[in-house]
């Protein structure tokens, strides 16, 4: 009889942990314990190197260029089979139900064979809008990787280049980067307003 009750304690002990971790997500409590916005993406102090890319369109580019938006994150590369497909159409639906709120780039890790005129042509097909980003210097991209704790590695048995599929999100109100290890739409939009509503109540 005391095992069932210890069991059952249990049970509901865990049961309330996951509800809890549903809609509190770690990072959620994480930020809030180290006094910052209770957003689901992990903040961070630092802010991205500055170097100079290029987009799409052959125009030179800096992170400060995109400072009067939220500016969403993430990298891959145009033949990606894998991950960056769902990223693009969570990119999408983002868009969708938040539009002109913010801009979305894919920083490619293969610049040298994702061309200006590679780039432009696989992101129109998905949003004319979207922002392609090489940096063709690789020892700069290779440390813009590491500050976004991006690893990449060659496969060469399916001649493909495996990352993971984080988003970032530099906004011109947080003084540094926030990631979202596990993207997710509304939660995405609620870290958006949680921001905004922050900036009304700061006027």
């Amino acid at each position: 009889m005391k095992k069932q009750f210890i069991w059952t304690i249990f049970a509901i002990g865990s049961l309330g942990a996951a509800m809890y971790s549903l809609y509190f997500p770690a990072h959620t409590i994480l930020n809030s314990l180290m006094g910052k916005l209770p957003l689901s993406g992990y903040q961070t102090e630092f802010i991205l190197s500055s170097v100079n890319m290029q987009d799409q369109h052959g125009e030179k580019k800096t992170w400060q260029s995109f400072s009067d938006k939220p500016l969403f994150l993430t990298t891959g590369f145009t033949t990606c089979q894998l991950t960056c497909p769902n990223t693009m159409r969570l990119y999408q639906s983002l868009e969708k139900r938040t539009p002109n709120r913010a801009r979305y780039a894919l920083l490619t890790v293969d610049p040298k064979n994702d061309t200006e005129k590679q780039l432009a042509q696989h992101l129109n097909a998905i949003n004319p809008e979207f922002i392609g980003l090489r940096i063709n210097d690789s020892t700069l991209l290779t440390k813009i990787l590491s500050e976004l704790h991006q690893t990449t590695s060659v496969s060469n048995a399916h001649n493909n280049i495996e990352h993971n599929s984080f988003i970032y999100m530099l906004h011109p109100k947080l003084s540094g980067l926030v990631i979202y290890t596990e993207p997710t739409i509304s939660r995405m939009i609620e870290d958006l307003n949680i921001i905004d509503a922050q900036e009304l109540g700061n006027e």
